[in-house]
């Protein structure tokens, strides 16, 4: 049986082969050309639209920041009894919409009366790597066999050197077509310059006054700065040159409310001592004693926790009149949403005792 039936298939022609459909057949729409962009500059665009897309409670809104427009994410008020707001400042290397300890803040506050807007920061770059020092040349020796050996011109021709020399090179080979070619030949374009670390710092700063004058807008004064890790100093940095808002009159008439300052509140969530040492550290931007300040930390390393006792022994020596440092158990991860839990209730018991607000008219 075997035998016959490859007999068979033996004496069969070979069927046709289907003739491939082409592009215009399959109707592949053809995607459009990438725009003339750096591959970072690219991949941020591209990051930026997917973060808009995302599903969720947030509303995406596009804050203007000098000629470029930065998107952030707002939630207001869902309880019906508004007591502020809290701009979010999401740490290093992570976004907006991060899914994090920042983003269950970002809506669990507004369940209890604090509207949140989380702003894009970008990454502030690496430090810059100190050149290596060069070495210094070892000094020469001058023996009886070098200055005989330089006492010989290498501009003599040595006998049996076929080699010729430039004014003898035949240079009219290249037709006039080819020269005007190179002549015309467009240059390349040079890739946009990045950013120095100074320039980054000066763009967080105006991102952050840029969500400040959103908040404004959406009728929010009673505005609180919560930074997480690096965006700590961020937030403490924007206290030395924030600056309160018009006086507005209070709706109570029993209760007098007087805007004294631009930021009521900062909240510091996980600080640390930055490495970069040409970044100022920390512990010197604990400036403003009249600021409430809630030093909230789960990192219990003994680093981190020596970093805790000098901030609040800077506090101390300030005379803060409202700093509360806690620590928390770290987050183990074998069940986020109770680790998240605590830091979020901390920070709101935090904002409804030192920073709750009136309303305005």
């Amino acid at each position: 049986m075997p035998l016959t039936f490859a007999t068979i298939a033996a004496q069969e022609p070979d069927a046709p082969l289907a003739p491939q459909a082409t592009p215009e057949e399959l109707d592949i729409s053809t995607p459009s050309a990438p725009a003339n962009l750096p591959v970072p500059i690219r991949l941020e665009n591209t990051q930026r639209q997917l973060l808009t897309e995302l599903k969720g409670p947030p509303s995406t809104v596009w804050l203007q920041v000098g000629d470029k427009s930065v998107p952030a994410f707002w939630q207001p008020d869902q309880s019906g009894n508004p007591r502020g707001a809290v701009l979010l400042l999401h740490a290093q290397g992570q976004h907006p919409r991060w899914k994090s300890t920042m983003q269950r803040l970002h809506q669990y506050l507004p369940v209890h009366g604090w509207a949140t807007l989380s702003v894009e920061l970008p990454d502030l770059p690496p430090p810059a790597i100190p050149k290596r020092p060069e070495k210094p040349n070892p000094p020469k020796e001058t023996t009886a066999e070098t200055a005989s050996a330089g006492a010989t011109s290498p501009e003599q021709d040595v006998p049996g050197d076929n080699t010729a020399s430039v004014n003898d090179l035949d240079v009219g080979d290249s037709t006039p077509d080819e020269t005007a070619t190179n002549e015309t030949a467009a240059p390349a374009q040079e890739p946009p310059a990045k950013p120095t670390r100074k320039e980054v710092m000066g763009q967080i700063q105006q991102r952050i006054q840029a969500g400040t004058d959103f908040l404004h807008q959406q009728g929010q004064f009673n505005l609180v700065l919560l930074g997480e890790d690096i965006s700590t100093l961020w937030a403490l940095q924007y206290l030395e040159t924030a600056v309160p808002p018009t006086p507005i009159t209070s709706a109570d008439s029993k209760r007098k409310a007087i805007i004294e300052r631009a930021i009521r509140a900062v909240v510091l969530l996980n600080p640390r001592l930055p490495a970069d040492t040409s970044l100022p550290p920390l512990t010197d931007l604990l400036q403003h004693p009249q600021v409430p300040t809630f030093d909230v930390f789960s990192d219990l390393s003994l680093e981190a926790r020596q970093e805790a006792q000098i901030r609040r022994q800077k506090a101390k020596q300030m005379r803060y009149e409202n700093y509360v440092q806690r620590r928390l158990p770290p987050m183990t991860g074998a069940n986020p949403d109770a680790d998240e839990i605590l830091v979020t209730k901390a920070i709101r018991g935090f904002l409804q005792k030192h920073c709750q607000g009136v309303e305005f008219q």
